[in-house]
């Protein structure tokens, strides 16, 4: 919750942990593929607001009654971390835990690096954008093609914007954040999402995140940055070599 309220202050209100409200008046799994009404959109609207969650010394309260949270875009990164310090605690040397769309690794592999697959998105299941070749860490991504739809030429997808209560419209199609920490990874990737490449850029040099990421264009454009050495362009099939291992 404490990363989930952090994530709002840094995307300025673009996410939410309080989105609830009006992520359950749009339905991407069942099938029936409707925008909803608008009027309804922005009743729900007026009940998101993260200043209404106090966190203190391990208490959380609702300030307001119609306070709902949603902890997706936070809590696969979190379990993925503790799944982690588990194995670690119990002795094992190397480990890769996907847990769709968020893979963390865990020591190195005797035969080398790991080598983790990068969904292409509007593709087949399994059809990869990038490989990323990496020692421990995480390559986390979030993107506009598991859950969306379709209706008169627009798209709709999973990841709302917390001001308009409609999806997003970056001009991105994937983002994929490659670091050590598999929360704030996890987090980060919806966030950088909202804010879009730019401000994503910005956010990672001025909170100083320990963290690369691949910017993926719904126009098919594939933009690589690492804070040390700015964006550089890649192309589809291309293995990037991040290395990530602990202690380096």
């Amino acid at each position: 919750i404490a990363m989930g309220l952090e994530a709002g202050e840094i995307s300025e209100g673009e996410f939410d942990i309080t989105i609830l409200p009006v992520s359950e008046l749009w339905d991407f799994r069942t099938g029936k593929n409707e925008v909803p009404d608008p009027a309804k959109i922005q009743t729900a609207l007026k009940k998101v607001d993260r200043n209404a969650v106090l966190l203190e010394n391990g208490k959380l309260t609702f300030s307001s009654e119609d306070t709902m949270i949603d902890l997706g875009a936070v809590a696969k990164g979190y379990i993925s971390g503790r799944l982690k310090d588990y194995l670690k605690s119990e002795g094992c040397e190397g480990a890769v835990i996907n847990l769709g769309g968020n893979v963390s690794t865990l020591g190195r592999k005797s035969s080398g690096p790991f080598r983790i697959g990068i969904q292409k998105p509007f593709s087949d299941r399994g059809e990869v954008l990038l490989t990323v070749s990496t020692g421990e860490g995480c390559v986390i991504s979030s993107g506009i093609y598991e859950r969306c739809f379709e209706e008169n030429g627009t798209l709709y997808h999973h990841i709302l914007s917390a001001s308009t209560g409609y999806p997003s419209d970056t001009g991105l199609a994937q983002v994929s954040v490659i670091g050590e920490d598999d929360m704030l990874c996890d987090t980060l990737s919806t966030v950088f999402m909202l804010t879009g490449k730019e401000r994503a850029e910005e956010l990672i040099m001025e909170k100083g995140y320990d963290v690369k990421a691949v910017f993926t264009g719904r126009d098919g454009s594939i933009i690589f940055f690492d804070p040390d050495k700015g964006e550089s362009r890649l192309n589809e099939g291309d293995v990037l070599d991040v290395e990530q291992q602990r202690g380096q």
